[in-house]
């Protein structure tokens, strides 16, 4: 039998950041302003015997579903609390008109894997975490690139690009601590970097080469004081490339899966 789920309360704060930490992302976990702020209005727990075992944090974006973190108790799993959040966060996301759901997945995490997988979800491409420091980064120029806050009008132009979901960058731009920065060249955007100062970190991060990656980068070095940065670079092998020439090792390896949303 399934336990019991419901929506995500202000208390319920500790546990959720308890059980982000068993997701072993090598990241902090959630300060509670920023679970309050940011993510208990879209958040599901998972209950048993009265104490949160469980708990899903999605975005919806458009016609997209994001589901963010999935995460349940060592000692709880494969009792059905995973299922039990995606199925009810799918009905949630149909009703207010998703088409679309997609995640991010360790590629080592194979009971994570069958669960989507058998809710009609499928690997669409690779992605990779890293952490850089400016003070030990080298300084780049990228001729003939321009970087500066993004124009909303650039919005949509991008997300199609880079198959991003319509209405991402909007959502950014309207959170806490965001700058979200363009990156142009003989006035075609051709990348995105959505910096959160808080983190402090980039997601999405997008560049058709890495020049225009590193321009993005400088632009982030000139609107933080932080000397991290937390950066996530999907489906681009030669962004990744580009880092670990600079002496950075990826620090999670993550599958990005994603599938119709049918009603």
């Amino acid at each position: 039998m399934s336990p019991p789920t419901r929506p995500a309360r202000e208390g319920d704060h500790p546990a959720v950041a308890e059980l982000f930490l068993a997701l072993e992302t090598n990241e902090p976990a959630p300060s509670e302003a920023r679970f309050v702020g940011e993510m208990m209005a879209t958040t599901r727990v998972a209950e048993h015997d009265g104490r949160v075992s469980a708990y899903l944090f999605y975005q919806l974006i458009g016609e997209t579903l994001y589901v963010r973190h999935v995460a349940t108790a060592k000692e709880r799993r494969r009792e059905g609390a995973a299922r039990a959040l995606f199925r009810d966060t799918k009905e949630l996301g149909r009703a207010a008109g998703a088409r679309e759901i997609c995640l991010n997945v360790k590629p080592d995490n194979t009971s994570a894997i069958r669960l989507y997988e058998s809710e009609g979800l499928a690997r669409a491409y690779a992605s990779a975490a890293f952490r850089l420091h400016f003070s030990t980064f080298p300084v780049s120029s990228a001729r003939g690139t321009v970087t500066r806050p993004l124009a909303p009008e650039l919005d949509a132009a991008l997300e199609a690009r880079f198959g991003l979901p319509g209405g991402q960058l909007a959502m950014a731009r309207g959170l806490p601590n965001r700058v979200v920065l363009g990156a142009t060249r003989d006035g075609a955007p051709v990348g995105v970097a959505c910096f959160d100062r808080g983190f402090p970190g980039c997601f999405p991060f997008r560049a058709d080469t890495a020049e225009t990656a590193a321009a993005l980068v400088e632009a982030c070095r000139a609107v933080t004081a932080s000397d991290e940065m937390g950066l996530v670079v999907e489906d681009a092998p030669q962004i990744e490339a580009w880092l670990e020439s600079e002496g950075l090792t990826p620090h999670l390896r993550i599958e990005h899966y994603r599938g119709p949303l049918a009603p």
